[in-house]
């Protein structure tokens, strides 16, 4: 699997950003799910300490859609 630590930025994520991510998971095989769209903003965008902070932020993004 792609690196994606490689597209990890301090500041908010450009739409440039996460077009690369999105085609480098793409490329290798993976399908682009709504779940996955959300974990890769909530990564680039909120700079998460660890992966309970990722799952906890996507469960409330989840309640609110």
């Amino acid at each position: 699997m792609a690196d994606l630590e490689e597209f990890r930025i301090n500041e908010a994520a450009d739409g440039d950003t996460h077009s690369r991510v999105l085609n480098t998971l793409r490329d290798a095989g993976y399908r682009i799910t709504n779940q996955r769209k959300v974990i890769l903003d909530i990564i680039l965008n909120e700079d998460p300490s660890c992966c309970k902070e990722i799952y906890r932020e996507a469960v409330k993004r989840d309640k609110r859609s």
